[in-house]
């Protein structure tokens, strides 16, 4: 019987070809090689021996699954149904509703899969804390002796929050310690609206953000006349529908639905000053609530990681034959 977290309603999570469930008794030999073979990194004072570690898994993450918030959600992590590592969420605060983040990855992979897992695992783990469990905060906890583990979570939208000086004793020396963070973003605190004439500048201002440009299959940049023509126009289109999203009183980001004969393709974008805060899955999440019964596609490039997130995360499947283009996805929902 597999184990289940009672504070969980769904235990298994997925993303591509990576997908987590609850700690399994059968990895505990291999979690205990990796662990040894890291010491470097770990908080772990000297290796662990097979009896130390049936020990722990008879008692302590025993418990995990019989408590109703228990301090770590451990979970096995695979690559193509292969058991490549593991790591959870740990030091969990129920009150305040953050958590840290702990991955440990199959030894002999790290040279060619350090990046890929890292990524893979930071989104299952935000499916389990942000999206499940409606955490407000995660953050990472790491010796300054893997740099590029920094730059790897940095590119998950992970910010550096602090740095905490020669704070830890390694190899006789001491070492600083890096924290850093992402902050989740409820849903229930941003609105959708139609889009009116008033929002004409936020639009052509985020279409020509240099992002959003790279992101987009026409890269050149939108003049002022030509975006006020089409945006009258889009306005006047019963086959086109423009929503804005505000959060606090600010608009945070646009998304537009043009309807085609099978589907309502999706374009979104958000404001610089918003992004890596969730709102890129919250603007896509409200329009799909909005519109139930919509079948729907989105055109994304392949190098557009943040988005390919998204739309896999709600559900929409990868159809790459509707599209001409050999640099870009097309995702749909039906």
């Amino acid at each position: 019987m597999k184990r289940k977290y009672n504070c969980l309603i769904k235990n298994h999570f997925s993303f591509q070809e990576y997908r987590i469930e609850p700690i399994r008794d059968e990895d505990m030999y291999s979690i205990m090689a990796f662990r040894n073979e890291q010491l470097f990194h770990l908080r772990q004072s000297e290796p662990l021996t097979k009896e130390q570690q049936e020990h722990y898994f008879g008692t302590v993450i025993k418990a995990l699954f019989e408590a109703e918030k228990p301090d770590q959600l451990l979970f096995s992590f695979f690559h193509n149904d292969v058991f490549v590592g593991y790591g959870g969420v740990v030091h969990i605060n129920w009150l305040d509703r953050h958590a840290e983040i702990s991955f440990v990855m199959d030894t002999s992979l790290e040279s060619t899969r350090f990046e890929s897992y890292w990524q893979a695992f930071l989104t299952l783990i935000e499916q389990v804390a942000f999206e499940e469990l409606r955490f407000h905060k995660l953050f990472t906890y790491a010796y300054n002796l893997r740099p590029n583990l920094y730059v790897t979570i940095e590119k998950a939208n992970y910010k550096q929050e602090a740095i905490l000086k020669e704070h830890c004793l390694f190899n006789g020396e001491y070492i600083d310690v890096y924290i850093h963070s992402k902050t989740n973003t409820p849903i229930f605190e941003s609105i959708l609206r139609p889009v009116n004439e008033n929002d004409t500048k936020a639009l052509f201002n985020w279409v020509n953000d240099p992002e959003v440009r790279f992101n987009s299959i026409q890269q050149e940049p939108i003049l002022w006349e030509d975006h006020l023509q089409w945006f009258r126009r889009k306005l006047q289109d019963d086959a086109t529908h423009m929503f804005l999203l505000e959060y606090a009183g600010k608009a945070v980001g646009q998304i537009r639905i043009d309807q085609s004969e099978e589907y309502h393709y999706i374009g979104y974008s958000i404001d610089n000053n918003y992004r890596g805060k969730g709102f890129g899955k919250c603007i896509v999440a409200q329009l799909l609530k909005m519109h139930p019964t919509l079948s729907f596609a989105a055109v994304v490039k392949k190098t557009n990681i943040p988005s390919i997130r998204i739309f896999e995360s709600l559900g929409f499947e990868l159809k790459e034959n509707l599209s001409n283009h050999h640099d870009i996805y097309t995702f749909v929902k039906e």
